[in-house]
């Protein structure tokens, strides 16, 4: 039931970017940022009739521990009558790590959120929210989140990083995927004391490398998550978190391109065996505008070079 709660609440914090220029984000910024104040207060009052306001007409969340779905404004407005029965209604706080406008009337916002009970140690939640305008409101369109182990009070050795980054060990190695004319050759090692990964790759079009770079991999203590940083050859960068969810991996992407051009991406890594991996590229954009998704490809691991 606290997981349930906590989705009712996950998509109240915004993030506003001071160094967002463009005139007509900052009224979207402002605009969102006066429905999460009016969301707050309802969550904290137990109004769930002016909490399924704030969700659009068809909106969708699935509850990651029980697998319930609700679909639509009436369905969410049904289940917010539950939880709003309880005595004991939670307090939020959120660190949100990105909020982007893929159109002018859809945003994608990226955060951790912390959920407490009074007297309970607090519960920790990555999650992604898609906002959507609709009748000139930014309403929740979706929510997505996955529980994070909360180690904030109980701090871990210099070791944890190796911990934390166990689950992608299985990725160490040589792997190569070869479609549509080009091979994508992709290295994976361990960093000296195993606190990073380290992914080399190259990619070959019609027989000449035409780009190689270098992902770093590693546990972040400060924002308990595992992140990772890109660097290609031409010049471009990104950023990105990493996240197990329903059996793999999604990569949530942010960087600049090598003219100066804004980029992001969702990847998912879904591994089928030890000697086989999926790969899919889902929301690319380039300075806001969507491009077509790519795959999924099939990854194949090759003997050790």
């Amino acid at each position: 039931m606290k997981a349930q709660t906590f989705l009712t609440a996950l998509g109240l914090a915004m993030l506003t970017f001071c160094n967002i220029q463009a005139e007509e984000t900052l009224s979207a910024e402002d605009e969102i940022m006066a429905s999460v104040v009016s969301y707050i207060a309802a969550f904290n009052a137990g109004d769930c009739d002016r909490l399924a306001d704030h969700w659009a007409e068809n909106a969708e969340y699935l509850c990651r521990t029980t697998g319930a779905k609700a679909v639509g404004r009436e369905q969410i407005r049904a289940q917010f009558a539950e939880q709003c029965q309880q005595a004991d209604l939670p307090k939020l706080s959120v660190e949100v790590d990105s909020i982007r406008f893929v159109k002018p009337d859809v945003a994608i916002e990226e955060g951790v959120a912390k959920i407490a009970h009074e007297g309970e140690e607090p519960e920790l939640f990555s999650y992604t929210a898609v906002h959507v305008k609709e009748e000139n409101q930014w309403k929740l369109d979706s929510v997505h989140e996955t529980h994070v182990a909360n180690q904030l009070s109980n701090p871990s050795p210099v070791s944890d990083a190796r911990q934390q980054l166990e689950p992608l060990a299985w990725l160490i190695g040589h792997w190569v995927d070869k479609s549509e004319g080009s091979i994508v050759e992709t290295n994976t090692r361990w960093a000296k004391n195993e606190t990073f990964l380290i992914r080399s790759f190259k990619v070959e079009v019609s027989g000449v490398i035409d780009l190689e770079g270098t992902e770093v991999v590693g546990w972040d203590p400060a924002n308990q998550r595992i992140r990772g940083w890109v660097f290609d050859s031409d010049g471009g960068f990104a950023q990105e978190h990493w996240h197990q969810e329903n059996g793999s991996w999604l990569i949530k992407a942010a960087g600049v391109l090598p003219d100066g051009r804004t980029a992001a991406s969702l990847r998912t890594i879904r591994r089928i065996d030890d000697e086989k991996y999926e790969s899919h590229s889902l929301g690319r954009s380039v300075d806001g505008e969507l491009l077509p998704d790519v795959g999924p490809f099939h990854v194949i691991r090759q003997g050790e070079q």
